[in-house]
């Protein structure tokens, strides 16, 4: 429940949040279990194809991790999608195989599958409150909540496809409930978690959902005679609230955000940057097709390879960390190799149901595993344009695991324990300290991301650099290994070299040498850590562009930093607009409309670039290139509000020096 209910707090994004509490947790009940193990004289240990897949998965995914160019993105996962990083995925894998070794009986399962249900329908009665205007308790605030319920997932897609992994355990408690009022609490659990998938407003789990329901009646229907005892008039009234609950959605005045979405045009823009972005990472995988690129870099590695049609699709200017396709987002970042693990782990799940399948007699928990295979199922086909979130990925390890049990397809090995009773002690004293470790270790990482981002929080709604300085560098001490902390650190103490100018005397000149050497140092540290993220590279470029105005001969490190930027993602007009920049400070101005040019050629509609091409042609006199760029400005029909707070400062240029024909032409650009 925890994983589903974790608040956004503003110190640490919620997926981050739920990825530390898993791998906490995980190590307490793991820990309690080997030790419980160790001490017994018999060790019983329960094992199936599926315990052997996920021991074939993770070899292949610590070998990508071992080849992997970024090892802190890998080992920790990046910003808020930590869901590929060695450290979640290993957390799962240990979970599974812990399951296989608990949840063994009927009832303990069924019990487990319950708490899943519990959990996505408290997710869902909240989804329908935020759809209907309520948020109580402020977990989550979105100014289009009600066209698409988050609940606490944050996204919708996510939230969407939690309850549908959840939907068909819901149906199987439904239909094999002994009673009628267990069954009408079912019934109002299944009704609340269709409406939630609904007001999700997220296309793929809606169109999952229809597929999972519609192939699941058709399983129903044709081993109908091997299910004596389930509940036809219940499995129709299941189905009645489908319709339902469809027709209460779709009935609502107003346009709701699946209509919206469901227009031929809509459906190209919303899918159309993805086949762009699927293009680039099968060249990703080209350069990297055995290992990958390693575990969670695909957004490290994406922008190195990133083509000019990208700058023309969705979110261009942003990292895309994800290839929303978790199966072209295993095969870039695991290679051969790790798709192939991975791609055995989806065959075993099917396993247990095709074992079943023919049987001669059925008993009622089977159908428990056609639910979980269901909800898999469901998983599997949002993983076609999204990606795993915590939960989600949780049903990825914990419904096979489930299933193989749930079909009684396991074996057992007692193993006697012949270590002397101060060896066991010592064993189990050596796994409660391995615990600990990575639990203090991750602890670390944790409460380190909480405080800078409260630093940061200090700084930017508060304006105090000395309380975001203090709250940095004590997330420094907890985790030095992360690149961005030092970025952050090197614009702290740039302001603070800002601040110590008006200072005057030896000691204040003392002071400003030392303030000077941190923020090189920071800076340094940074993208010794990182070198091929050029957001870094950018945010060194501006750093030194800063500092020359105080130290002149930092105009040199500025350029070398936005070119290494251009180096690492070439194809992004920004990086070449930071570099003319540079050349214009430098009075290079043929070198600075080469590279404007550049930066247009790569995207016709950058703005900032037409702007200074305009200010660099009025300053050279360049009146027949001024007309030209007018021109197409027009052609492109920029509008004020897009064109930035440059255009009034070249009104003022052209009409300082009566210029009025130039300065109308400016103008005229305004008004558009």
């Amino acid at each position: 429940m925890p994983l589903l209910f974790c608040k956004w707090n503003d110190q640490s994004p919620f997926e981050m949040i739920k990825a530390y509490f898993s791998t906490i947790v995980i190590s307490v009940i793991a820990g309690s279990f080997l030790i419980s193990r160790i001490l017994k004289d018999k060790i019983e240990i329960r094992y199936n194809m599926w315990v052997w897949g996920l021991l074939i998965y993770i070899s292949a995914y610590m070998l990508s991790f071992a080849f992997a160019g970024h090892y802190y993105s890998s080992l920790w996962g990046v910003l808020n999608l930590p869901a590929g990083s060695v450290m979640t995925i290993t957390t799962f894998v240990v979970m599974s195989f812990v399951t296989v070794q608990i949840f063994s009986h009927e009832h303990s399962l069924k019990k487990l599958a319950a708490c899943f249900v519990l959990c996505a329908f408290l997710m869902s009665l909240y989804g329908i409150l935020q759809h209907f205007g309520g948020d109580p308790i402020n977990w989550w605030v979105y100014s289009a909540m009600r066209e698409r319920a988050l609940s606490t997932m944050g996204q919708s897609v996510g939230y969407g496809t939690v309850l549908g992994c959840c939907l068909p355990l819901c149906f199987a408690f439904l239909i094999t409930a002994k009673d009628r009022l267990k069954a009408v609490l079912w019934s109002f659990a299944f009704v609340c978690m269709n409406l939630g998938i609904l007001y999700s407003g997220s296309r793929l789990p809606i169109l999952a959902y229809f597929l999972t329901m519609a192939i699941f009646l058709g399983f129903l229907l044709i081993f109908k005679r091997k299910l004596p005892t389930i509940s036809w008039k219940r499995i129709a009234a299941a189905y009645a609230i489908i319709i339902l609950a469809n027709v209460a959605y779709f009935a609502e005045p107003g346009m709701n955000a699946l209509q919206n979405k469901l227009g031929a045009q809509q459906i190209k823009e919303g899918y159309g940057t993805r086949f762009v972005v699927w293009g680039t990472a099968f060249e990703m995988w080209k350069k990297h097709p055995w290992l990958g690129v390693g575990p969670e870099n695909f957004g490290e590695e994406f922008n190195h390879v990133q083509t000019v049609e990208q700058n023309y699709g969705e979110s261009w200017n942003l990292i895309w960390h994800k290839a929303h396709n978790e199966f072209v987002h295993y095969l870039t970042t695991t290679g051969i190799i790790g798709f192939a693990a991975y791609f055995w782990l989806i065959v075993l799940m099917f396993i247990p149901v095709f074992k079943i399948l023919y049987r001669k007699e059925w008993e009622t928990d089977y159908i428990f595993t056609v639910a979980l295979l269901g909800g898999f199922g469901f998983l599997l086909a949002t993983h076609m344009t999204a990606f795993s979130f915590i939960p989600t990925l949780m049903f990825f390890y914990l419904f096979p695991a489930m299933n193989f049990s749930f079909a009684n397809i396991e074996k057992t090995k007692i193993i006697e324990n012949k270590l002397p009773n101060a060896g066991r002690w010592i064993a189990a004293s050596a796994v409660v300290v391995l615990a600990a470790f990575i639990i203090f270790k991750v602890s670390n990482v944790w409460t380190a991301d909480m405080d800078y981002n409260d630093s940061r929080r200090a700084l930017v709604a508060q304006g105090n650099f000395d309380k975001a300085n203090e709250l940095l560098e004590r997330a420094i001490s907890k985790n030095p290994g992360n690149a961005e902390y030092w970025c952050f650190r090197a614009d702290i103490y740039y302001n603070f070299l800002a601040r110590s100018l008006r200072e005057t005397g030896p000691q204040a000149e003392a002071k400003k040498r030392g303030l000077f050497g941190e923020v090189i140092k920071s800076s340094d540290t940074c993208v010794a850590m990182d070198s091929r993220k050029s957001d870094l590279w950018r945010a060194r470029g501006t750093l030194f562009m800063s500092l020359s105005q105080m130290v002149p001969q930092m105009l040199e490190g500025s350029l070398q930093a936005f070119k290494k930027a251009v180096e690492v993602y070439p194809n992004n007009p920004y990086n070449h607009i930071s570099v003319a920049g540079v050349y214009r400070r430098k009075g290079r101005n043929d070198l600075a409309i080469q590279e404007l040019q550049t930066a247009i050629s790569l995207r016709r509609d950058i703005i900032p670039a037409y702007a200074d091409l305009l200010s660099i042609y009025y300053q050279d006199k360049r009146y027949k290139d001024i007309q030209d760029l007018i021109n197409a400005v027009r052609a492109l029909n920029i509008m004020k509000s897009e064109f930035g707070p440059q255009m009034p400062v070249l009104v003022k240029m052209a009409r300082d020096n009566n210029d009025l024909q130039t300065a109308k032409a400016f103008e005229d650009i305004m008004k558009q």
